[in-house]
């Protein structure tokens, strides 16, 4: 648990500012370093340790541990990051006098960073040094601004998503109407089926899939989703290309029948729904070739089958395009 809350635990600009300073800080002293080197070969590898001793490893320990109590306090990154500006510059001046003090401004000229530190003296480091934190307030402070403006926009998308799914689905429907409504009411909640084309031919093809009904509108009306492959079943195959589709149902008291919706990408169709026997039968009122129908039958609580048939003769003759038998989910 202790290394998942350390892995979890973020952390803040003050420490990305300070140690991306430090960092660059350590790449121009070992640039610097180098090119020395080249020059007076390493007979000058004592001077640049001792060098690096007392303007790098010092001002690093010194700024872990400065760091560790400051971000204690609960203020505000900018402040922080001003807090830290003048303690270390105030640090690094005092360690230009140490330098000076033991060295001289002449001795260690061309002796890496602590030469550097002691030519350039207070007022060129101050502008060197000033400039650096200005660079890094500035860069840091779009990233930070940016990550803002994305979680704002997350934020507001989110709520509008929430609010709008809440506006639409309900759980339950209209006291007033269930009886009516019951129709379709009766299919609300999860199914999966197993679905069939050209069932019993050379050609037949089987695929599972998933249903999902919801009451929605106030409980006025009723939505669904139609999902073949499932989804599951398309995450494992990638290249599957089936049927996502949703029919949305209202019930139309003044004909006692439900006028629907149904439409995917590419094909919407216009719907009416009624009770025939112990079958509900969906006729395609947008059907101009023939006849369509959508057919529930054998329906129980926990299943039912379900068929999609067209007839070129008027009803006397049915083809069956697809079929599929449901079974509804377990509640867990």
């Amino acid at each position: 648990m202790g290394v998942v809350n350390m892995k979890k635990k973020k952390w803040s600009t003050t420490k990305e500012m300070l140690f991306l300073y430090l960092a660059i800080s350590k790449i121009f002293y070992w640039f610097n370093t180098i090119m020395q080197f080249s020059t007076d070969g390493f007979s000058s590898v004592g001077p640049h340790l001792f060098g690096r001793l007392l303007t790098q490893d010092l001002l690093i320990i010194f700024s872990i541990l400065f760091f560790y109590y400051l971000d204690k306090f609960k203020i505000k990154e900018l402040t922080k990051y001003f807090i830290a500006y003048v303690v270390f510059l105030a640090v690094v001046f005092a360690q230009i006098f140490i330098l000076t003090q033991l060295f001289g401004p002449v001795q260690l000229e061309d002796s890496g960073m602590s030469g550097f530190l002691v030519s350039v003296g207070y007022l060129g480091f101050f502008i060197y040094f000033t400039l650096g934190f200005v660079t890094i307030a500035i860069v840091l402070g779009i990233k930070e601004y940016l990550k803002t403006q994305a979680k704002e926009t997350t934020h507001n998308t989110g709520l509008a998503m929430n609010d709008f799914s809440n506006a639409l689905v309900c759980e339950t429907c209209k006291d007033e109407l269930r009886e009516r409504l019951n129709m379709f009411g009766q299919f609300v909640g999860e199914w999966d089926f197993e679905g069939i084309i050209a069932k019993g031919t050379p050609n037949e093809q089987r695929a599972p899939g998933e249903w999902i009904f919801s009451w929605i509108l106030n409980g006025t009306a009723i939505q669904d989703v139609f999902i073949c492959p499932s989804r599951k079943e398309c995450e494992k195959n990638t290249s599957l290309n089936g049927e996502y589709g949703t029919t949305i149902r209202f019930y139309n008291q003044a004909i006692d029948s439900w006028d629907m919706f149904y439409g995917l990408s590419g094909t919407t169709h216009i719907l009416e729904g009624k009770q025939v026997g112990e079958q509900i039968i969906v006729n395609n009122k947008s059907e101009t070739d023939g006849l369509t129908q959508w057919v529930f039958s054998d329906i129980t609580p926990t299943s039912f089958h379900w068929q999609n048939r067209t007839s070129y003769d008027n009803g006397i003759t049915w083809n069956v395009n697809f079929e599929l038998f449901a079974t509804r989910k377990a509640v867990e």
